[in-house]
């Protein structure tokens, strides 16, 4: 059945771009004997530059919040030799909010905020 997943797609990816839609796609797909079903989500270009914005205000609220640099997301840093870049703040995570992607191992790590703050008091030493 993942042959009638992709042909879904496609036929949604030509939606997407008739519309001129950010986003257009379907999750998994739940079968039964006689009948299957899938949730279709999307977003219009508005939506998709609205959320980056917001997103950005919103790290840079936390981060002032939180006596992290302004300039959080984006910022680089090493943890147990490896290479991190901090890629969003889930605020909603009051334990670990900071994201990081890993370079070398292609992961995503959660941080403390109290952690960041020591790891990047100690880059600027370096």
């Amino acid at each position: 059945m993942a042959s009638l997943s992709a042909e879904i797609q496609s036929a949604l990816d030509n939606i997407k771009e008739k519309y001129g839609l950010a986003e257009l796609s379907i999750g998994s797909i739940t079968f039964s004997l006689f009948s299957f079903s899938g949730k279709i989500t999307g977003t219009v270009q508005e939506h998709h530059h609205f959320a980056e914005t917001y997103a950005l205000e919103e790290a840079k609220y936390f981060a002032l919040q939180s006596g992290l640099p302004e300039d959080i997301l984006k910022q680089k840093f090493v943890s147990n030799g490896k290479s991190h870049t901090i890629i969003r703040i889930e605020t909603r995570n009051p334990k670990y909010p900071i994201i990081t992607h890993c370079d070398e191992d292609r992961k995503n790590y959660k941080f403390t905020v109290q952690i960041i703050k020591e790891i990047l008091s100690r880059n600027d030493l370096g």
